[in-house]
């Protein structure tokens, strides 16, 4: 390879990830998604409030606006629940 190639082929290796990576949620997993379910079930499997960032992400690229305050009752909910 020659060091002309070198940066478009570092370009291409580091977009290929981050490409795919953003449309990791499926639109069947954005449309008519109960939110609060949604973030109570991430609460009770261990995940952080960051979770929904990549609800967000992934669901903004299909042109939903995933519930965050929805997400956020739910997830409040399951760890109020899971505290003795």
């Amino acid at each position: 390879m020659s060091l002309r190639a070198f940066p478009q082929t570092l370009l291409i290796c580091c977009a290929i990830p981050a490409v795919s990576g953003c449309a990791a949620v499926p639109v069947e997993q954005c449309a008519g998604q109960n939110w609060y379910q949604r973030g109570y079930a991430d609460a009770a499997a261990g995940a952080s409030t960051g979770r929904f960032l990549d609800y967000h992400n992934g669901c903004t690229l299909h042109g939903i606006t995933p519930g965050r305050t929805s997400y956020l009752a739910g997830w409040t909910d399951a760890r109020a629940a899971a505290t003795p």
